[in-house]
C-alpha cells in the first residue's frame, strides 16, 4: 500500500476501463495474491493462494508481471 515501497507485480486484468478495471497483483515479498478494483485498494485483502490458477480468471489479459511501486497509483 502507499508509503510501502513495495514493488508488486501484475498478473492479470479483466480487460474492462475504468471503474471496472480489476486485476490480480502479486506481492513478492510475501509470496500473496490479490484481486482489487481500480480505485478501491483500501478494499485489499491478500491470500497464499495464487489467483491466477482460478477458473474464473481464465479470460482475463495476462500482464506478464508488469511491476509496480503502488497499487494506488495503477489506473485504466
Amino acid at each position: 500500500m502507499k508509503g510501502v515501497g513495495n514493488l508488486y507485480k501484475l498478473k492479470l486484468w479483466n480487460k474492462e476501463y475504468g471503474a471496472g478495471a480489476k486485476f490480480i497483483a502479486f506481492n513478492p515479498d510475501t509470496k500473496k495474491y490479490t484481486e482489487f478494483q481500480v480505485g478501491h485498494t483500501k478494499d485489499i485483502v491478500w491470500t497464499s493462494h495464487d489467483l491466477t490458477k482460478e477458473p474464473e480468471y481464465k479470460n482475463w489479459e495476462n500482464w506478464e508481471d508488469e511491476p509496480v511501486n503502488y497499487l494506488e497509483d495503477v489506473m485504466m
